[in-house]
C-alpha cells in the first residue's frame, strides 16, 4: 500500500509588484488555517516517510509549519525547483515524478501548487475533484507494491482535510 498526501500550500500574499511569484510569502491569515490542518494530521497519527516540496517560498513556509507540528525534521525535506516550474506536459511530468519515488517510502507528502494538484488528483482518482483550495490535504491510497505502478484512475480517495472540516 502506498499513500500520497497532496498538500496545497497555505494562502499566499497578494501579488506584489517588486516580488516575484516564486518569492511570494504566505499571508498573515495562513497560520491559523495551517495550524488546524497540521494538528488534524497529527491527531490521525500521520507521519510521512518523506516530504517533497516546491522550492517556492510559500511552499517552503507551509512545509516548515507542517514539520514543526508533526515533529518531522524539516531538513529531511526534498525541495525541487522543477515542482514549481511550468512544464509543457505537466501531468506526465508529475506522474513520472511520483513513479520515481523510492519504494521504501510508503507515506509521501507532496507540497505543491494548484492547478496541477487538482488536475493530477482528478486523474489519479478518475473523478473531478474541482479546484483544491489553499491549505487542503487530499489523501490518495494505492493498492500497489511499487510507486511505478501509479497510473490514471488506480488511486482511491482516503480522506481530505480542509481548514473547515471537522474531526
Amino acid at each position: 500500500m502506498k499513500t500520497l498526501y497532496i498538500i496545497r500550500h497555505a494562502q499566499s500574499s497578494p501579488i506584489i509588484s517588486d516580488v516575484s511569484d516564486f518569492d511570494r510569502p504566505l499571508n498573515k491569515r495562513w497560520e491559523l488555517d495551517a495550524e488546524m490542518i497540521w494538528k488534524r494530521l497529527n491527531k490521525k497519527n500521520i507521519y510521512p516517510d518523506i516530504i517533497y516540496s516546491s522550492s517556492a517560498k510559500r511552499a517552503k513556509q507551509t512545509c516548515q509549519q507542517i514539520c514543526k507540528e508533526i515533529k518531522y525534521p524539516w531538513e529531511n525535506t526534498i525541495y525541487k525547483q522543477k515542482i514549481y516550474d511550468n512544464h509543457i506536459n505537466w501531468i506526465d511530468f508529475y506522474l513520472w515524478f511520483i513513479m520515481e519515488i523510492i519504494n521504501t517510502y510508503n507515506e509521501v507528502f507532496l507540497i505543491w501548487h494548484n492547478n496541477v494538484w487538482s488536475e493530477l488528483a482528478s486523474y489519479l482518482l478518475w473523478q473531478d475533484i474541482g479546484i483544491l483550495p489553499t491549505c487542503w490535504v487530499i489523501t490518495i491510497s494505492f493498492n500497489i507494491e511499487s510507486w511505478n505502478e501509479v497510473w490514471y484512475s488506480n488511486g482511491k480517495l482516503w480522506f481530505f482535510i480542509s481548514p473547515k472540516t471537522e474531526d
